[in-house]
């Protein structure tokens, strides 16, 4: 697979191999493993909301308010 990198990029990466004593792809690989792995993360937190909604196991903004406020009039009562 190729990829594009701009030149300042590039630079950058060519640096931080040259520093760490490693070949530019190594870091590129794991930068891009890295990235791949929030973005999944991400998306299933994503999913996992939407799952919650299809199922009604959600509150509305006035049952969201009002726990809120109940919270915190416990709160200031400790």
């Amino acid at each position: 697979m190729m990829i594009a990198i701009e030149p300042g990029v590039a630079e950058k990466l060519a640096t931080l191999a040259q520093r760490r004593g490693v070949d530019a792809s190594t870091i590129a690989a794991e930068a891009i493993a890295r990235r791949v792995d929030e973005e999944l993360e991400f998306l299933d937190f994503i999913q996992a909301g939407e799952d919650s909604i299809a199922r009604g196991d959600y509150l509305t903004q006035e049952e969201m308010e009002a726990w809120f406020a109940q919270r915190h009039k416990t709160a200031d009562a400790a």
